[in-house]
């Protein structure tokens, strides 16, 4: 399944979940064979829950990477009259996100801007119509969850929107994990039958973002299952190996939080 079919499954999974995120990364990583798909799944769900305002269907990204090339790094996103100026160098699912969210400037300065319509036509109606200004370059054959278009966005004086309830926005390193992790669980429950029922036990018992270290130690063992078996391969191909990735590289900050 490639990432445009993987889209429109999303969107009919998601139906009435938008407001409910973890119903939401349960519902779509239930539809989600592999760990890109999972990153997706769960990746909606957090941005969701950090962004409350944000109600929409179709894919949202959240862009906060800017470049940090020792030598000619692309410039920064600025702002001037009301439009942004600048790079962001990663979003995910580059070639399907129709809402874009970029954190502008650092530390307690810093706002979050929101350009819709992205995957709008240029002769939709002034309502509709794609953000000028804005170009998403897609990167070619991604080594880490390849699965997914991941790309580049430059700004040159595209207009944008700002989000007036950014309350949660410190919680998204958080949240990007508990929902990946609720994803990965419901796509165990629905792919793996020999860990189903161990994914639900774990699922149920973790609710909410409160108890992120314990669903974290639970998740690890799962891998560990999943490598003695060498199921991960079934799951996602060769690439396993670099893609599992997305499943332990967020542990050793949330224990030594």
């Amino acid at each position: 399944m490639n990432e445009s079919k993987y889209y429109g499954q999303w969107v009919s999974a998601s139906q009435n979940t938008l407001d409910n995120p973890r119903a939401l990364a349960i519902q779509t990583g239930k539809i989600s064979p592999n760990p890109a798909f999972v990153f997706i799944a769960g990746y909606q769900a957090a941005i969701r829950a950090t962004f409350a305002e944000l109600k929409q269907g179709g894919w949202i990204a959240y862009a906060a990477s800017e470049d940090r090339s020792s030598e000619s790094p692309k410039p920064g996103v600025t702002h001037r009259d009301g439009c942004l100026f600048g790079f962001k160098t990663w979003v995910a699912a580059s070639k399907q996100i129709n809402t874009l969210v970029v954190k502008v400037g650092r530390g307690p300065e810093a706002f979050y801007a929101q350009l819709n319509n992205l995957l709008a036509s240029p002769n939709e109606d002034d309502l509709d119509k794609r953000p000028e200004g804005l170009t998403i370059t897609t990167k070619t054959d991604p080594r880490f969850l390849p699965d997914i278009s991941q790309g580049i966005v430059e700004f040159d004086q595209t207009p944008f929107k700002m989000i007036a309830d950014v309350s949660r926005v410190k919680q998204f390193g958080t949240y990007e994990p508990y929902y990946i992790y609720v994803s990965f669980l419901a796509s165990l429950i629905a792919h793996q039958p020999e860990l189903s029922e161990t994914a639900n036990e774990v699922l149920n018992a973790h609710p909410n973002s409160e108890s992120l270290a314990e669903l974290d130690l639970a998740v690890q063992g799962l891998i560990k299952k999943l490598n003695a078996k060498n199921w991960g391969y079934a799951l996602a191909g060769d690439n396993w190996e670099i893609d599992q990735r997305l499943y332990t590289m967020y542990s050793p900050m949330i224990q030594k939080k």
